[in-house]
Parts: C-alpha cells; sequence; structure tokens
C-alpha cells in the first residue's frame, strides 16, 4: 500500500511524469484471469489521479492561503478563514474543495480494490498519514479532526 501512496502523491505532486502502477499478479496467481480488470482499476486510478494533478497547484494555494487542509481522513476540508472571502471566491473554494474530494475517494475505493486492502478506511489512513509526512517540515503541520 504505502508504495501506490507513494507514487500517486509525487505523480499528483508534479514530481514525475507518469504514473506507473504494477498490477502485481504472479502466473500462479488464482486471480490471473482477473488482470484486465485489475488494470481497469489501475486506468481509473490514474484518471483520478491526473484530475487530482491539475488541481494540485490551485489546492497547494489554497492551504498556503488558509482556506482549506488535510483532515485525517485524507480528504480536503475548508477552514474558518474561507468566511471572509466573497460569496464568489466561497463557492469558487467550495466547488475545488468537492471536485477534489470526489477524486480522492473515487482513488481510495479503486485503489483499496487494486491493492486488497481491507477496507476505503485503510486507504484514506495511508494518505492522511503520507501527506502529514510530506508537509510535517511546516510549522504546525498537524492532521486536523473532521
Amino acid at each position: 500500500m504505502k508504495t501506490y501512496v507513494s507514487v500517486i502523491l509525487m505523480y499528483v505532486g508534479g514530481q514525475t511524469e507518469h504514473l506507473a502502477l504494477e498490477v502485481p499478479l504472479s502466473k500462479s496467481s488464482p486471480l490471473r484471469w482477473f488482470q484486465h480488470t485489475e488494470e481497469g482499476i489501475a486506468n481509473e486510478i490514474e484518471k483520478s489521479a491526473g484530475e487530482m494533478r491539475k488541481r494540485y497547484a490551485l489546492i497547494r494555494k489554497t492551504q498556503e492561503q488558509g482556506y482549506v487542509r488535510e483532515d485525517e481522513r485524507g480528504y480536503v476540508c475548508i477552514e474558518a478563514a474561507a468566511a471572509g472571502l466573497s460569496c464568489d471566491d466561497k463557492n469558487t473554494v467550495q466547488r475545488l474543495v468537492a471536485a477534489e474530494n470526489e477524486d480522492r475517494k473515487e482513488l481510495y475505493q479503486q485503489l483499496a480494490c487494486l491493492a486488497h486492502a481491507p477496507g476505503v478506511s485503510t486507504v484514506e489512513n495511508a494518505f492522511a498519514h503520507a501527506r502529514l509526512a510530506r508537509t510535517n517540515h511546516d510549522a504546525g503541520a498537524v492532521l486536523a479532526p473532521s
């Protein structure tokens, strides 16, 4: 799971040009005949990660401005500071957060299937902690309760 999380976060953050998800099936795997399904799942993950990558700079900017933050479940939530924005800007932030969380949810669900995780919450937690580790050098970077 940790490898998938790291590869995806590096891609979304622009540190790699391509998302290379390996579909780990041995020749003796009873799931070998399901490989086409798992490759389809990998394609869905790549689609969601691509959308997240497009928004990455804007998400980071709104985080730096204090309008959004990462929660402990691996999603983005709106901060109280966003209340001071104009109605149009507030709506823009809400749409940004909704789109990001929709793609994250899809990615987490697909990754849980691909990695044979016991549940989506396992994937959510892995991403939440990986994001915290990546931003831990910033002052006060802690997981905020949702």
